[in-house]
């Protein structure tokens, strides 16, 4: 036997493992929505957390999602967090602060947390589908 093809087959072991498709799509869902919240680096203690706390994650696919959406593969997410921010906000009555920069604050991180939140739960759900489905014609 090849070492390629051992290396392959052990490395299917590792991430299918007794693993069902919706356990390991749901494991990329969770790493994907976890991994685009801007949460500076913390996302990965979280993560964890969670999938410890939830023995039917699968472990190995969070992590994958972690390295699939690292802050490159970010970038485009969160562009489209703040145009959608812009559209879902715009003409929306704004609190007002005596202090200017706690106005611009407010309205930057409203516009975009709550769209960035709606697009990575997006992300999460086209993930898990196109996964499982992936996962269902392999198996």
């Amino acid at each position: 036997m090849k070492i390629t093809h051992r290396l392959k087959k052990h490395w299917a072991d590792i991430v299918l493992g007794d693993f069902t498709p919706h356990n390991i799509a749901l494991g990329l869902a969770l790493g994907t929505f976890i991994a685009l919240l801007p949460t500076f680096g913390f996302g990965v203690f979280i993560a964890m957390g969670i999938v410890f706390m939830f023995p039917h994650i699968n472990k190995p696919a969070t992590v994958m999602a972690f390295i699939l959406w690292n802050p490159l593969t970010q970038i485009p997410v969160y562009i489209l967090s703040i145009h959608l921010g812009g559209f879902l906000f715009d003409g929306m009555p704004v609190v007002k602060y005596d202090i200017e920069i706690l106005n611009q604050i407010y309205t930057l991180t409203r516009r975009f947390l709550i769209a960035h939140i709606i697009v990575s739960f997006a992300c999460s759900l086209i993930m898990y589908a196109s996964i499982r489905g992936l996962l269902k014609i392999k198996l």
